[in-house]
């Protein structure tokens, strides 16, 4: 068989992906091909991921209820008109942990699919 080398090295990169040699790779998904199955060792890992992403919505959950927590201490401060020295800094760690945990999810996701 006869490849250039841009499709050696796609050959490579997937195989890499998946802990295979390029050589096993190739056979694996030929003889898949031909039987019209999945190749070994390239079965998603679907459970593992679908646990993965359960665990992230928990923790996004937890997230949004720190969200909560800091609208009342913005109630709290409309009250009073001082804010804590603290909200501003937690306020940003709230969005910055929000917006990690949005990227697992996707990534994920993605990989669900």
């Amino acid at each position: 068989m006869r490849l250039t080398d841009a499709e050696k090295n796609v050959i490579a990169a997937a195989a890499g992906r998946v802990g295979m040699t390029p050589t096993g790779y190739v056979a694996e998904t030929a003889l898949a091909a031909a039987r019209a199955s999945r190749p070994a060792g390239l079965e998603p890992r679907h459970e593992e991921l679908a646990q993965v992403q359960a665990e992230l919505f928990g923790v996004r959950s937890e997230v949004q209820q720190i969200g909560a927590n800091l609208n009342q201490a913005i109630a709290a401060f409309r009250a009073t008109g001082s804010a804590p020295v603290w909200l501003e800094r937690v306020a940003q760690r709230c969005q910055q942990s929000l917006d990690a945990v949005d990227a697992t999810i996707t990534r994920a996701d993605a990989q669900l699919r």
